[in-house]
Parts: C-alpha cells; sequence; structure tokens
C-alpha cells in the first residue's frame, strides 16, 4: 500500500554542511518507484529552500512550519502574519539586542542597520551546527529600511538572544495581547541537544502537523497512511500526531520521545536505513 511521507530538511534530508547524503537520494528514488508519495516538510519558506532540493521529484511541499501547503504544484493554503504582529515582534527582538529575518513565501527580509551583526549571529548558529560553517550559504535576503516595506510573512527567525524560549513566548503573547493580536509560538533551534541563540516565531497553532492535516485532505490519504522524518522541536507535533514518526539518531531527546521508531544519523544512512527496515523499497 502506498505511503505519503514527509521529510524535514535541516538534519534530516540535509546535514548541517549542506549536502544531502547519496544513502538517502537514493531512497527517495526508490521510494517513488514504488509508489510511495513524497513530501518535503521544513520550516524553512519555500524563498529560502536550497534550489536544487526544490527541483528534485516532490509530490508536496509544506514550508514555514506549516504556513504554507501546496500539492503537484499547486497552493493549497499560505497563512501569514498580521502586519502589526510582526511590528511588534520585531521590536521586541531589538529591544533585546538580537536580530531577526522575516520569511515569505516569495521573499526573506533583513533589516539594513542589522545586516553586519545579523550575518554575524547566523554564522555563529551554522558553526555550533556544523562545526565550521564554512560550506553552508547564508540565503540572500532583500534588505529593508521601515517596517512597512515588509508584508506576507510566514514566521520569522530570532538570533543572538540566550533567554528561554517560553519566557521569551510570554513576554511577546502579553504585548500582542494588549494590541488585541493573536498568540505566537517560541523555540530555539537545537543540534541535537545542543541549544543555540537562535529559533523561529511561528503563529501559534501553525506548526508542521497543522500543514500535514490540509495537505491530507486534499491529497486523499489517510493519517494512518503517514510516516515523518525529523529531528527538531519544531517536528514535535509532526512526529507526535504521524501515522508513523521516525526521529533521525541525530534528533534531540524530546523528539525521540515521542517517535515510533529512531533511525541512525543523518550521515550513517538514517533514511536509508529506516525504510528499508520499513520494508517500503
Amino acid at each position: 500500500m502506498s505511503k505519503i511521507i514527509f521529510f524535514d530538511v535541516d538534519g534530516t534530508l540535509v546535514n548541517f554542511s549542506c549536502q544531502m547524503p547519496e544513502s538517502t537520494r537514493y531512497a527517495l528514488k526508490c521510494l517513488h518507484e514504488n509508489g510511495h508519495k513524497l513530501v518535503v516538510c521544513t520550516g524553512r519558506s519555500k524563498s529560502e529552500v536550497y534550489p536544487w532540493l526544490l527541483s528534485m521529484d516532490w509530490d508536496g511541499l509544506i514550508c514555514g512550519a506549516g504556513a504554507y501547503v501546496e500539492w503537484n504544484g499547486k497552493e493549497l493554503y499560505a497563512k501569514y502574519m498580521d502586519d502589526k504582529m510582526v511590528s511588534i515582534i520585531i521590536d521586541y527582538i531589538e529591544s533585546k539586542n538580537g536580530t531577526y529575518i522575516l520569511e515569505g513565501s516569495t521573499h526573506i527580509w533583513e533589516r539594513d542597520i542589522l545586516m553586519k551583526k545579523n550575518r554575524a549571529f547566523i554564522e555563529e548558529w551554522i558553526k555550533a551546527s556544523n562545526g565550521n560553517g564554512k560550506d553552508t550559504p547564508i540565503p540572500k535576503a532583500r534588505v529593508f529600511t521601515n517596517k512597512e516595506e515588509v508584508s506576507h510573512i510566514h514566521k520569522l527567525n530570532f538570533h543572538g538572544i540566550d533567554m528561554d524560549a517560553s519566557v521569551m513566548e510570554d513576554e511577546i503573547n502579553s504585548l500582542l495581547k494588549s494590541a488585541g493580536l493573536g498568540k505566537i509560538k517560541a523555540i530555539r533551534f537545537n543540534n541535537g541537544n545542543v541549544f543555540t541563540r537562535s529559533g523561529e516565531i511561528t503563529i501559534d497553532g501553525i506548526h508542521k502537523s497543522f500543514g500535514i492535516d490540509m495537505l491530507l485532505k486534499e491529497s486523499g490519504f489517510k493519517i494512518d497512511d503517514s510516516i515523518a522524518f525529523g529531528d527538531s522541536l519544531n517536528d514535535f507535533e509532526m512526529i507526535q500526531n504521524a501515522g508513523y514518526g521516525i526521529a533521525m539518531g541525530n534528533a534531540c531527546n524530546a523528539l525521540k520521545e515521542v517517535a515510533d521508531y529512531v533511525t541512525t544519523h543523518i550521515d550513517d544512512n538514517g533514511i536509508y536505513n529506516a525504510v528499508k527496515e520499513l520494508d517500503l523499497i
């Protein structure tokens, strides 16, 4: 029976040196040949996904951690933050001496006066993830001066903030409530169980599992037909709610605890080993 399989990108399909293991490429090819449907399910906005990865043979895309959904090349859903919400969030981050990148479907955005500082923080984050950062390209962003120049933002990444994500989330939500706006969710990025000073802020209730539900309604697959691969905290709902959730060997402990199966490290044929074990190829 055909399955629909959802793959996170960073730390799952692609390692932190921007390489897809050859065993993963082979596994994806065999999965398609065996009639399974394959979907990218990433925290990256579509504009931020590696072009070479998008050019591969995918049946669907879930980007922006569930805020953007495509099936067979057709856009099914797109959710954007209220412009006032974006303004309040970036004012808050700047007040904490942090920086950010705003993510939309067609562009990512970076503030001109923060560019140098932002790039230094991003390089720090990359180095923490892959040990050197030399081989990892920093995405090209549109530069803006005034907040009014940006719109249609799915989510944003923050950099250079040490505070606990739950504290940040509570403080931002208090500001948003005072303005009569909805809530956000904040998490810090992790490499295994080492958390960095970077993370992401999304609309509360919009996550990868939400995007999967939207796609399943269109595709005709049931949740029991779904398999999901991930490694990070923003994969939590996806791994927990999928028909069968698989955590990479390099995943954080919180994800491994809710997974149905823990495979090997991404660089130790993690995806290939899992699909072989499940007799999908």
